[in-house]
């Protein structure tokens, strides 16, 4: 995780949370890619769209609701 890419984030999160980490909606994020319903999902499965997005925006990050 120190040197800041999406492999060492995902690394770094599967064996902390002792599952699968999906690479490219972690580097979605930290390309600063809008955020999408995929990308959200991808994360969790369970996360409320509407509720990250509105947390996203009050943050400054793009989202994309389609």
């Amino acid at each position: 995780m120190a040197d800041g890419t999406a492999e060492a984030y995902t690394d770094w999160a599967g064996d902390y949370y002792e599952r699968d980490i999906d690479h490219e909606a972690v580097q979605a994020v930290l390309t600063g890619a809008p955020l999408t319903r995929r990308t959200v999902a991808a994360l969790s499965a369970t996360a409320d769209f509407t509720a990250v997005a509105e947390q996203a925006r009050s943050l400054g990050y793009a989202v994309d609701e389609r």
